[in-house]
């Protein structure tokens, strides 16, 4: 049976602690803290998972259908007041064609001048119909600034025309005037809301028809003012034309200019030897060449045989066909003479002689081809010099021409302008007195077509749809806000930690005994499904001692431990749970100590007690006035704290310790050297993804190695709309089929 105490003297150790002298640290007992491959990772913290599918936001409606709710009443409600306090009036609308295809005349172009349509011109036209003078021109027509539902009338007025009032009567009119345009058409609705039908339709028609007539005055306007700055034009362009004609007259009498156009007499004849030129300057270089070319063959060796080649001389080509037949001979009579010979010496004298006669006729062609390029470089030398004579005279008579010229222009330009305006003139004349609008009426104004505004039927729908809008938006922005863990594929993508259960939240205990019965039975299953992945996650090695630990106080650890000490228990097997959470206890809250019957009991601290409704034994913390002498790191680094957990370990087959929050790292540590196995437990909706993760941080750098982590105080009705219904379902069915155990 299990012992009653940590120490054989707790007076000794408090003697001890008094005199400054610390207890020797346990031995290691091959916990948690010496793993060789330590399982818990350095988790980044990241931001809440984003809804991907209309399966996930489907979620988010089913989990936040309250506040949905609750914000689409409140802001229904909301619209539903302002709407109904809206004053009734009656809007009638008036259709217009506008007919950008025609333009206003101005100074300088045809009063008709035709352009494309383009939304900037409707927009144009728009603003004209917004304009104070168009509404002014309406108030007066329908002298609307003596009708009380338009301005409030003094009972003194005598004069309803009044400036003041008109004023009013205006700024209430553009007030109510509502022009639109689809953007893609040049139709243009005239929109007003009045009192009554009938004084709705009546404005209506009377702002289109204003509008038509204000588009004839403005073509009229700009008719006139072009008819007239268009006289003025002609008459200064009258003055101009005769002013130019005198002034050419005069010039060519000064300059004895002819009246002809094109070409001087001058200007002809320089293009003439130019060309002369040119052929002048071809003959020569070619002459030169063919010279060149026949000195450098009679000066090469043989030069005089090959002249006649180079040369082509009549006279080169005969004796060239007498000496071939001389040496022919000369050749045939070697065979039967020697060179000595009378024959042979005669016919040597000959060739001689012929090629003397060679050389002399091919020196006169040479001389004679010099000759020929020497009078062929005089010829261009007097043409160049007869072209620069000439180009002096031109260039004379250009600076008497150009002006001349310039004159000619100038008048006709003039001219020519003049005969425009002229004709654009008359054009402008026929079109006085005969101006359309550039826009027609589609649609009048019916007053049995008026209809009340606003539309609060529309109203309300719109804003009920906008208060559901609202209300979900709001609900998916606080999920998306969520800075906690809602499902365990969360937490395991975050830290590598796997996640071996879920443990819903106990029912209070106000509720009936039906529904705790069943949620005690749900959280059996629940705790069932964490020792078999406790297992699984120590390869069937035995459980022995266990270390509880979280991020922070209220994550349900406590509660946790003994919903877990109970389920061991009622599997047979024998468990203790020892509160080792000095700063804040809570096994005495959860657990109600039977009679003790074969335990021993001491005095001091620890003392076992069992559990009356599971038989579960358990360690509370120590009383207050021990705890204020007694160091709760002192003890769970004491020698005599592992000597009695190494004892513990033989009566019981798990103990679970139920250790303070990661804060609390100088009593955690200690605790993980007395454990086999550690667990985190996370408390679901509630602890943030930053704190988790910053715990799990120092306990990975502190060398505390994690089996696994556990999901608390879980809202079941919630948890199934995070796609976990199926194993919600499992648990009921699981807990059904047994029988709440």
């Amino acid at each position: 049976m299990a012992e009653g105490n940590f120490f054989s003297n707790f007076n000794e150790m408090l003697r001890a602690r008094a005199e400054g002298r610390r207890s020797p640290r346990v031995p290691q007992l091959g916990g948690v803290l010496y793993l060789d491959q330590p399982r818990v990772q350095k988790p980044e913290p990241a931001g809440p998972p984003m809804a991907k599918t209309a399966a996930d936001y489907l979620g988010i409606a089913r989990r936040r259908w309250p506040l949905i709710a609750g914000a689409a009443t409140l802001f229904t409600c909301a619209g539903a007041v302002a709407t109904s306090s809206l004053p009734t009036a009656y809007r009638a609308d008036a259709v217009l064609l506008l007919d950008t295809r025609n333009g206003l005349a101005d100074l300088n172009a045809a009063a008709a001048a035709p352009r494309p349509f383009d939304a900037t011109a409707v927009r144009g036209e728009m603003e004209v119909l917004n304009s104070r003078d168009m509404a002014r021109a309406v108030v007066e027509k329908l002298r609307l600034a003596d009708r009380p539902g338009i301005v409030r009338i003094d009972a003194g007025a005598q004069d309803p025309t009044a400036a003041p009032r008109v004023d009013a009567a205006v700024a209430r009119l553009l007030g109510r005037l509502s022009v639109q345009n689809d953007g893609r058409s040049p139709v243009v609705r005239i929109g007003i809301a009045a009192a009554t039908p009938q004084l709705a339709a009546a404005i209506a028609n009377a702002y289109a028809e204003a509008y038509l007539a204000h588009q004839i005055a403005a073509k009229n306007e700009a008719t006139r003012r072009a008819s007239d700055g268009l006289e003025r034009q002609i008459a200064i362009l009258h003055r101009q034309v005769a002013e130019n004609e005198q002034q050419t007259a005069l010039y060519k009498e000064q300059h004895g200019l002819a009246a002809t156009r094109g070409a001087t007499v001058t200007a002809q004849e320089v293009a003439e030897i130019n060309s002369q030129l040119i052929a002048a300057h071809g003959d020569r270089v070619q002459k030169e060449a063919a010279l060149r070319s026949a000195r450098q063959v009679l000066d090469s060796p043989g030069g005089a045989e090959a002249a006649g080649q180079v040369l082509g001389s009549p006279l080169i080509q005969h004796l060239r066909e007498q000496e071939a037949d001389l040496m022919r001979r000369a050749a045939e009579l070697s065979t039967r003479y020697r060179p000595a010979h009378p024959t042979m010496v005669r016919m040597a004298a000959e060739i001689a002689d012929l090629h003397r006669k060679l050389a002399d006729e091919a020196g006169r062609v040479v001389r004679a081809m010099a000759d020929a390029a020497s009078a062929a470089r005089t010829r261009e030398e007097a043409l160049k010099a007869n072209l620069a004579e000439l180009s002096q005279s031109t260039t004379r008579q250009e600076g008497t021409s150009t002006r001349l010229r310039e004159l000619e222009h100038e008048g006709d330009a003039t001219r020519t302008l003049l005969d425009s305006l002229l004709a654009r003139f008359e054009q402008i004349s026929a079109q006085q007195g005969l101006q359309q609008p550039d826009a027609q009426i589609l649609s009048r104004a019916e007053p049995s077509a008026a209809r009340p505004v606003p539309d609060k039927r529309r109203l309300y729908a719109t804003a009920l749809f906008l208060s559901v809008v609202l209300g979900v938006l709001l609900a998916v922005a606080l999920e998306f806000a969520d800075a906690s863990f809602r499902r365990p594929d969360e937490i395991e993508a975050l830290t590598g930690l796997p996640v071996l259960g879920v443990i819903p939240a106990g029912a209070p205990q106000r509720s009936r005994p039906g529904k705790r019965q069943r949620a005690d039975a749900v959280l059996s299953e629940a705790l069932r499904d964490v020792r078999s992945g406790l297992r699984q996650s120590l390869a069937g090695a035995p459980l022995g001692v266990m270390l509880v630990t979280s991020a922070g106080d209220d994550e349900g650890k406590t509660f946790f431990a003994v919903g877990l000490g109970r389920s061991v228990v009622r599997a047979g097997l024998r468990c203790l749970v020892i509160d080792c959470h000095f700063q804040r206890p809570g096994l005495d809250r959860l657990l109600s100590p039977a009679p003790a019957r074969d335990l021993p009991v001491a005095a001091g601290y620890p003392q076992i007690h069992v559990d009356g409704a599971s038989a579960l034994h358990y360690i509370p913390a120590p009383a207050a006035e021990q705890r204020r002498l007694l160091r709760s790191q002192d003890l769970f680094d004491s020698v005599e704290m592992g000597n009695y957990i190494r004892r513990m370990r033989g009566h019981y087959d798990l103990i679970i310790l139920d250790a303070p929050p990661v804060q609390a790292v100088g009593d955690l540590v200690p605790l993980s050297r007395l454990a086999d196995t550690a667990l985190f437990l996370v408390r679901w909706g509630r602890t943030p993804r930053r704190a988790a993760t910053s715990a799990l941080r120092v306990l990975a750098l502190r060398g505390v190695s994690l089996a696994g982590i556990v999901l608390s105080r879980v809202d079941l009705r919630r948890y199934a709309t995070y796609g976990q219904g199926a194993y919600i379902r499992h648990l009921q069915n699981a807990s059904a089929s047994a029988g709440g155990r």
